[in-house]
């Protein structure tokens, strides 16, 4: 996958319009657009940037690992996510936007033995 469509992938991930991208990495509409279309690679601090505000790795970006998440986001102790996170290179994109979808959908429950009050 080129650094184009990565960089894409990483903003709809994350919420990013255009707009909203260069505001948040102060360059121009412009430049983004450019980023998006493939016809100009971002600068490594912009990458870094990118990278930063959107959640993934700079590995992602570049291409050196299929699997968005930094290995930071990462504990030790969790083996299992871990390697499922290393699993998910064969799926296509809106595969794994609806597996980032799920997860968020768990971690917005309350937990266990907390109850929200029911509306009038």
């Amino acid at each position: 996958m080129q650094m184009s469509k990565r960089i894409g992938f990483a903003c709809a991930m994350a919420g990013f319009s255009r707009k909203g991208l260069a505001t948040a990495l102060g360059v121009s509409y412009w430049s983004v657009c450019k980023y998006l279309d493939g016809s100009r690679i971002p600068p490594p601090d912009v990458v870094a940037q990118i990278a930063e505000v959107t959640g993934v790795s700079t590995d992602y970006l570049l291409g050196r690992t299929d699997n968005p998440i930094p290995p930071s986001a990462v504990q030790e102790n969790d083996q299992d996510i871990a390697f499922w996170l290393r699993s998910t290179g064969d799926l296509s994109a809106a595969d794994r936007k609806q597996l980032l979808d799920f997860a968020d959908w768990l971690r917005s429950r309350p937990p266990k033995g907390v109850t929200r009050k029911k509306r009038d």
